[in-house]
């Protein structure tokens, strides 16, 4: 299939399609075609982060925030970040 395949759908279809996709799904298909890249960067206005490896440097006080700065130059729609680290206080990780 080809990439301009894809623009024979409009974006109103193109954004119902991806709506059953996750976030992590969506952003992988970014480079499908020109239309899917614009319809996720345009209709992406939350964020939520789970603890994840991805934001974890493990050993580190500090935390990596490249990739969420990434995210967010693609993403310049978003309005609402949600941000949630459980703290385990058995863990060693947590005790630095």
């Amino acid at each position: 299939m080809s990439k301009d395949c894809f623009d024979r759908f409009g974006d109103d279809l193109s954004e119902v399609l991806l709506s059953y996709l996750s976030f992590e799904d969506r952003f992988r298909c970014e480079s499908v075609s020109k239309q899917i890249q614009r319809v996720i960067f345009k209709t992406q206005t939350k964020l939520n982060i789970r603890k994840s490896k991805k934001f974890i440097s493990v050993g580190e006080k500090c935390n990596d925030f490249t990739v969420f700065e990434t995210i967010l130059q693609k993403l310049p729609n978003i309005t609402d970040v949600d941000i949630s680290y459980e703290f385990d206080a058995n863990n060693p990780v947590n005790a630095m």
